[in-house]
């Protein structure tokens, strides 16, 4: 999606949670043609390129990789708090 690509994949784990509604082509993963489909519809977008920005604008709006990291920071910091709060402090310096 950071590249501005459509997506194809299954309908499983946080994938829906986070594509883009407009470029995701997800699919049953138990159905045998679902990812055929999935594929097909994806190539039969009528205009590309306007999807194109629509997934790049998408992901630049909810997706901020400084923003990522300190969530995942603050939450390794919580999980070395449970075990021992000294080590905590490593990770939030």
């Amino acid at each position: 999606m950071s590249f501005g690509c459509p997506v194809v994949a299954p309908r499983l784990g946080s994938i829906p949670e986070v594509a883009c509604p407009e470029g995701w082509f997800g699919y049953d993963p138990t159905d045998p043609e679902g990812l055929g489909v999935a594929l097909q519809a994806g190539l039969a977008v009528p205009d590309p390129t306007a999807l194109r920005g629509r997934i790049l604008d998408f992901t630049a709006t909810r997706y901020d990789w400084g923003e990522v990291g300190r969530k995942a920071a603050a939450l390794y910091a919580a999980i070395l708090d449970r075990v021992t709060p000294r080590a905590s402090e490593a990770v939030r310096n």
